[in-house]
């Protein structure tokens, strides 16, 4: 994964040993995923619930199917940066 000079060097100065700045890079990348996530859920809720009025659950239902019906290139993107390997 390609890093900032200066993040480079810190994460060299952090973790010396190449397989766990690669486990420390990995668990970074799943954090920005579920972060992401996260922001998109929220959004789509906050949406429904206080732009369009729905009620609460409502609003909730239709975030929770958003999230889980994502198009396949929103699923594929993530696994591609957590997995390293691109389709």
């Amino acid at each position: 994964m390609w890093l900032p000079p200066p993040l480079q060097a810190l994460s060299v100065r952090v973790f010396p040993d190449p397989g766990r700045r690669a486990v420390a890079l990995k668990a970074a990348s799943f954090a920005l995923v579920g972060v992401i996530n996260a922001a998109v859920d929220f959004g789509v809720f906050s949406f429904f619930y206080y732009y369009l009025g729905l009620s609460i659950i409502v609003s909730n239902l239709i975030s929770w199917l958003v999230a889980v019906t994502r198009p396949p290139s929103a699923i594929t993107i993530p696994t591609s940066v957590m997995t390293g390997t691109r389709t």
